[in-house]
């Protein structure tokens, strides 16, 4: 439960202060709770057309006699100017549900073809970098069969996505499958990857705690 009630906030217009290709730096003013005036600024996505979310992950999961495994990509980030081990995702399209997005993102990124009634969609929106942008997602959830599998999925990348390859870790001490390939290559590992990594580490040892330890 919350310790106290949400104070209801009201925000002004924003203002834009410069304009990219892709992004629109804004400020806007909001109120606190003693009725203080203040300033915030943060980048909104100009190629977006969601009005929920504007753009969807997807968690793979691969599943063959090897084990599970968990389906991620690599990509050049120029604004941190490194490698990044991310999930696969991309924006929503004009006119597209979050389904169909994540069927094609997932296409075109990995290779991976499912049908939409394999995904498990979230449509509660999450957000991004709530201190930078108002940028939001849909979560999407499926597992893949691999055991049919003969030959390598080829990925439908624009050509923009010339840095993008496919990155398979077992499910089982994921945290120490990424951290190795940090250190080893220099990589960034995007936050949501690496909460889910966190999450799986943490059920390991809450299991732990919870196993009573056999006498001597």
């Amino acid at each position: 439960m919350l310790s106290s009630p949400l104070v209801d906030i009201k925000t002004t217009e924003p203002v834009i202060l410069g304009q990219g290709q892709w992004i629109t730096l804004e400020q806007l003013h909001y109120f606190d709770i003693n009725g203080v005036k203040r300033p915030w600024e943060r980048c909104v996505r100009k190629n977006t057309a969601a009005p929920l979310a504007d753009a969807v992950d997807i968690y793979a999961i691969l599943k063959s006699d090897e084990g599970s495994h968990l389906l991620l990509v690599v990509q050049y980030r120029p604004a941190i100017e490194k490698y990044a081990i991310e999930f696969p995702s991309g924006l929503i399209d004009i006119q597209e549900t979050p389904l169909d997005a994540a069927c094609r993102e997932l296409r075109e990124e990995t290779g991976y073809q499912v049908e939409k009634d394999a995904i498990r969609l979230s449509t509660r929106s999450v957000c991004y970098e709530p201190g930078l942008t108002n940028s939001t997602c849909y979560v999407a959830h499926v597992s893949i069969d691999t055991t049919s599998i003969t030959t390598p999925p080829i990925p439908e990348r624009e050509q923009d996505e010339w840095s993008l390859q496919n990155l398979i870790l077992p499910i089982n001490n994921l945290m120490t499958h990424l951290t190795e390939l940090q250190d080893k290559h220099n990589l960034i590992i995007d936050s949501r990857v690496y909460a889910f990594a966190a999450g799986l580490d943490l059920v390991g040892f809450i299991w732990l705690l919870s196993t009573p330890i056999p006498p001597l």
